[in-house]
């Protein structure tokens, strides 16, 4: 490891911002990138989100501009100084991208593929959405979602973030019965978040299927770094094939993620991409480590 051991953490959806692809448009090799990403969607991507900001709203733009982001920020970081990689959500995939097991390509190809196979299994489900809870222990929330969730109205904590900081996902008639209980407990905060439904729970396992099968056979290597995969909040062991299916139906356990990272000697956290929430994040999850971020936005929008 390097003296000041490093990990590169590559964020997810939720940044996204018309001008989120500014700061690497002179990046090396972005107008080739950009233009693969294009042809997958069959528009200008860096035009179209500047000039039509609300197809920002749209699960495949915004995965392909992040991951997009983050390739390109990824150009002008010296790899010989990683120690270790993650990333949150579809940033798993970037990551990996990092480690050496994806092609660039294949990166944009397959997270193309991951959001409509994503968008069918919403489309086939029962109305959903998610909510911020701030101000309470996972496990509390954890437990109050259990009580609620039944066969036919899943719900449950989808993303554990930081100390007080988790997301819950489901259906929207389990969500307002959850979020009713929460309120007895008093957070500081429950904030119903516009999104188009409940990513990381059970409503995606028909899509967690689909990657499965379309994974299978792909020769994905095995990383040459070592991946903190946030299923598990835990290292990588070898090839990623079941991790990226699962994940889509999976918990994003990301402060676990930090958490072993930091109990590994990584020091410096440096989240390469657009946007600095995994940066804020860390600052609760442990302030021991230095967390930066390349990209952070424009001072007063966050």
């Amino acid at each position: 490891m390097p003296s000041e051991p490093r990990a590169l953490l590559f964020p997810g959806q939720g940044a996204q911002h018309p001008g989120m692809l500014e700061p690497f448009r002179g990046a090396p090799g972005f107008r080739e990138s950009a233009a693969v990403v294009s042809d997958l969607l069959g528009f200008d991507l860096p035009a179209s989100i500047e000039a039509r900001p609300e197809i920002l709203r749209e699960n495949a733009v915004s995965s392909l501009a992040t991951v997009l982001a983050s390739v390109a920020a990824l150009r002008g970081v010296q790899a010989g100084e990683t120690a270790a990689v993650a990333g949150y959500s579809v940033g798993q995939w970037t990551a990996l991208h990092a480690a050496g097991s994806l092609p660039e390509e294949a990166l944009f190809r397959l997270v193309h593929a991951r959001a409509r196979l994503m968008d069918e299994a919403l489309a086939a489900s029962a109305p959903s959405g998610m909510t911020a809870v701030i101000g309470l222990r996972a496990a509390d929330v954890a437990a109050v979602c259990g009580e609620v969730a039944a066969p036919d109205h899943p719900v449950g904590v989808t993303n554990d973030n930081a100390p007080g900081q988790v997301t819950i996902g489901g259906t929207l008639q389990a969500l307002d019965r959850v979020e009713a209980r929460l309120s007895a407990l008093r957070p500081k905060a429950l904030r119903r978040l516009a999104v188009a439904g409940a990513w990381h729970s059970p409503l995606m396992a028909p899509a967690a299927a689909a990657l499965a099968e379309l994974l299978r056979g792909l020769p994905l290597a095995s990383p040459r770094l070592p991946v903190v995969e946030n299923v598990a909040g835990d290292w990588l062991t070898g090839t990623p094939h079941d991790l990226l299916a699962r994940q889509v139906a999976a918990p994003v356990r990301w402060m676990q993620s930090v958490r072993t990272l930091a109990a590994s000697g990584i020091r410096t956290c440096l989240e390469v991409g657009y946007g600095d929430v995994l940066t804020r994040f860390g600052f609760f999850i442990d302030r021991s480590l230095t967390h930066l971020a390349l990209a952070p936005p424009p001072r007063g929008r966050a």
